[in-house]
């Protein structure tokens, strides 16, 4: 915002010079510098238009399921990232945390590993575990799943335990548009908020 009074103040400044210039004789010139002070503005104008106009918004989603199959009952919990916002978002960094502590980060991996030891006492499928590298581009109004977690046959033990771990998991993501500012920071204190139904 202190860009755009400056700019605005400097060409409305620059202006009042060359008018001052000119006296009332002079009647072209001022209606030329006019013209020029007008046609400069707007591009201004149009130029912070284009920027609104691809600025990303980062947020996050989840969904949890249970498969009622007597057979092969299950619980499953996604977690997605997801870029509502009208531009890419250049993604700077991405964190998962457990307890405030940094789990990993682009290595896969490492976020793999914890979630299998976190969950390994009843984890019987780590379906998936993605990560967005840095420098990588969320397109507009698309998602990545993060992770997705499935607990065959679980006891109401395991659901209360799959709910409570998960929630100690947290989400840190720095982004910026493409034209290179700096987009707030996606910070997730907890991935999953309070359900009363686990």
């Amino acid at each position: 915002m202190d860009d755009l009074i400056f700019e605005v103040f400097t060409i409305l400044s620059n202006a009042i010079k060359v008018i001052g210039r000119f006296s009332s004789e002079n009647w072209q010139g001022i209606v030329a510098t006019s013209v020029f002070v007008a046609t400069a503005f707007q591009g201004f104008i149009q130029r912070q238009h284009s920027r609104i106009s691809v600025k990303p918004h980062l947020d996050t989603y989840y969904e949890i399921s249970e498969n009622q199959d007597p057979n092969r009952p299950s619980i499953q919990v996604k977690y997605f990232l997801i870029n509502n916002g009208l531009g890419p978002a250049m993604v700077d960094s991405y964190l998962i945390k457990y307890d405030g502590e940094v789990v990993g980060d682009s290595d896969v991996r490492l976020i793999k590993d914890h979630f299998n030891s976190t969950f390994h006492s009843f984890l019987r499928s780590n379906k998936a575990c993605r990560v967005i590298m840095q420098g990588s581009a969320l397109r507009a109004n698309n998602h990545i799943e993060c992770f997705s977690l499935e607990v065959f046959s679980p006891t109401e033990s395991d659901k209360h335990e799959l709910i409570g771990k998960l929630m100690r998991y947290g989400l840190e993501v720095k982004y910026k548009s493409m034209y290179g500012e700096a987009c707030p920071l996606l910070k997730r204190k907890t991935i999953l908020r309070e359900l009363k139904d686990y």
